[in-house]
Protein backbone atom coordinates (compact mmCIF):
# COMPACT_ATOMS: atom_id res chain seq x y z
CA UNK A 1 0.00 0.00 0.00
CA UNK A 2 1.55 3.27 -1.05
CA UNK A 3 0.73 6.91 -0.81
CA UNK A 4 0.21 8.60 -4.17
CA UNK A 5 0.87 12.29 -4.58
CA UNK A 6 0.30 12.59 -8.33
CA UNK A 7 -2.82 14.72 -7.85
CA UNK A 8 -1.03 16.95 -5.39
CA UNK A 9 1.90 17.40 -7.77
CA UNK A 10 -0.49 18.30 -10.60
CA UNK A 11 -2.28 20.78 -8.36
CA UNK A 12 1.08 22.26 -7.37
CA UNK A 13 2.10 22.59 -11.03
CA UNK A 14 -1.26 24.14 -11.93
CA UNK A 15 -1.00 26.66 -9.09
CA UNK A 16 2.56 27.49 -10.11
CA UNK A 17 1.48 28.10 -13.71
CA UNK A 18 -1.44 30.23 -12.54
CA UNK A 19 0.90 32.27 -10.33
CA UNK A 20 3.24 32.82 -13.29
CA UNK A 21 0.33 34.16 -15.34
CA UNK A 22 -0.56 36.66 -12.61
CA UNK A 23 1.99 39.09 -13.99
CA UNK A 24 0.94 38.35 -17.53
CA UNK A 25 -2.26 38.09 -19.48
CA UNK A 26 -4.53 37.21 -16.56
CA UNK A 27 -3.83 40.41 -14.65
CA UNK A 28 -4.12 42.48 -17.82
CA UNK A 29 -7.50 40.87 -18.56
CA UNK A 30 -8.63 41.54 -14.98
CA UNK A 31 -7.51 45.17 -15.17
CA UNK A 32 -9.24 45.60 -18.52
CA UNK A 33 -12.50 44.24 -17.07
CA UNK A 34 -12.25 46.64 -14.13
CA UNK A 35 -11.40 49.52 -16.45
CA UNK A 36 -14.46 48.80 -18.58
CA UNK A 37 -16.69 49.04 -15.50
CA UNK A 38 -14.99 52.29 -14.46
CA UNK A 39 -15.39 53.81 -17.92
CA UNK A 40 -19.09 52.91 -17.92
CA UNK A 41 -19.54 54.43 -14.45
CA UNK A 42 -17.84 57.66 -15.57
CA UNK A 43 -20.07 57.88 -18.63
CA UNK A 44 -23.19 57.16 -16.59
CA UNK A 45 -22.26 59.83 -14.04
CA UNK A 46 -21.59 62.41 -16.76
CA UNK A 47 -24.96 61.64 -18.34
CA UNK A 48 -26.83 61.59 -15.01
CA UNK A 49 -25.31 64.96 -14.06
CA UNK A 50 -26.41 66.42 -17.40
CA UNK A 51 -22.89 67.25 -18.55
CA UNK A 52 -23.57 66.32 -22.18
CA UNK A 53 -23.57 69.67 -23.95
CA UNK A 54 -21.51 68.40 -26.89
CA UNK A 55 -20.80 64.82 -25.75
CA UNK A 56 -17.06 65.37 -26.10
CA UNK A 57 -16.25 64.80 -22.44
CA UNK A 58 -18.54 61.76 -22.23
CA UNK A 59 -17.16 60.15 -25.38
CA UNK A 60 -13.54 60.77 -24.40
CA UNK A 61 -13.56 58.73 -21.18
CA UNK A 62 -10.94 56.02 -21.63
CA UNK A 63 -8.28 53.99 -19.84
CA UNK A 64 -4.59 54.47 -20.46
CA UNK A 65 -1.33 53.41 -18.89
CA UNK A 66 0.05 55.94 -16.42
CA UNK A 67 3.04 58.06 -17.39
CA UNK A 68 5.35 55.71 -15.48
CA UNK A 69 4.17 52.91 -17.83
CA UNK A 70 3.19 50.67 -14.89
CA UNK A 71 1.43 47.75 -16.61
CA UNK A 72 -0.45 47.01 -13.37
CA UNK A 73 -2.31 50.32 -13.36
CA UNK A 74 -4.80 52.22 -15.48
CA UNK A 75 -5.70 55.91 -15.47
CA UNK A 76 -9.34 56.44 -16.33
CA UNK A 77 -10.78 59.88 -16.94
CA UNK A 78 -11.94 62.09 -19.85
CA UNK A 79 -9.05 62.24 -22.33
CA UNK A 80 -8.06 64.70 -25.03
CA UNK A 81 -9.72 67.97 -25.98
CA UNK A 82 -13.02 69.09 -27.44
CA UNK A 83 -13.41 70.82 -30.83
CA UNK A 84 -12.45 74.15 -29.21
CA UNK A 85 -9.22 72.78 -27.74
CA UNK A 86 -10.51 72.65 -24.15
CA UNK A 87 -9.17 69.65 -22.23
CA UNK A 88 -12.00 67.27 -21.30
CA UNK A 89 -10.36 66.44 -17.95
CA UNK A 90 -10.29 70.17 -17.13
CA UNK A 91 -14.00 70.46 -17.91
CA UNK A 92 -14.71 67.51 -15.60
CA UNK A 93 -12.67 69.13 -12.83
CA UNK A 94 -14.54 72.46 -13.14
CA UNK A 95 -17.95 70.77 -13.27
CA UNK A 96 -17.09 68.68 -10.22
CA UNK A 97 -15.56 71.37 -7.99
CA UNK A 98 -17.00 74.56 -9.48
CA UNK A 99 -15.30 77.95 -9.66
CA UNK A 100 -15.21 81.11 -7.60
CA UNK A 101 -14.21 83.37 -10.49
CA UNK A 102 -16.40 85.98 -12.17
CA UNK A 103 -18.22 83.33 -14.20
CA UNK A 104 -19.17 81.34 -11.11
CA UNK A 105 -19.94 77.67 -11.73
CA UNK A 106 -21.39 75.60 -8.92
CA UNK A 107 -19.71 72.22 -8.69
CA UNK A 108 -21.93 69.17 -8.33
CA UNK A 109 -19.41 66.62 -7.01
CA UNK A 110 -20.33 64.16 -9.78
CA UNK A 111 -16.87 62.56 -9.81
CA UNK A 112 -17.12 61.56 -6.15
CA UNK A 113 -20.44 59.89 -6.91
CA UNK A 114 -18.70 57.71 -9.50
CA UNK A 115 -16.53 56.12 -6.83
CA UNK A 116 -19.19 55.69 -4.12
CA UNK A 117 -20.07 52.10 -4.97
CA UNK A 118 -17.83 51.42 -7.92
CA UNK A 119 -15.20 49.47 -5.96
CA UNK A 120 -17.50 46.48 -5.54
CA UNK A 121 -18.48 46.57 -9.23
CA UNK A 122 -14.84 46.66 -10.34
CA UNK A 123 -13.96 43.87 -7.91
CA UNK A 124 -16.82 41.71 -9.23
CA UNK A 125 -15.75 42.25 -12.86
CA UNK A 126 -12.13 41.43 -12.09
CA UNK A 127 -13.05 38.37 -10.02
CA UNK A 128 -15.29 37.10 -12.81
CA UNK A 129 -12.28 37.06 -15.15
CA UNK A 130 -10.18 35.34 -12.46
CA UNK A 131 -12.88 32.73 -11.73
CA UNK A 132 -13.28 31.98 -15.43
CA UNK A 133 -9.53 31.40 -15.68
CA UNK A 134 -9.64 29.04 -12.69
CA UNK A 135 -12.50 27.10 -14.28
CA UNK A 136 -10.57 26.81 -17.57
CA UNK A 137 -7.68 25.34 -15.59
CA UNK A 138 -9.93 22.86 -13.78
CA UNK A 139 -10.03 24.42 -10.32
Amino acid sequence: MGFKIDGLLKLSDDLYNLAKSVDGELVQDMLDAGAEVTINEWKKAITDAGHIETGSMHDSVAAKLPKNKNPLAREIYPQGTDKNGVRNAHKAYILNYGTSKTEKIAGDDFISKIYEDMDSKVYEAEMKVYDEELKKRGF
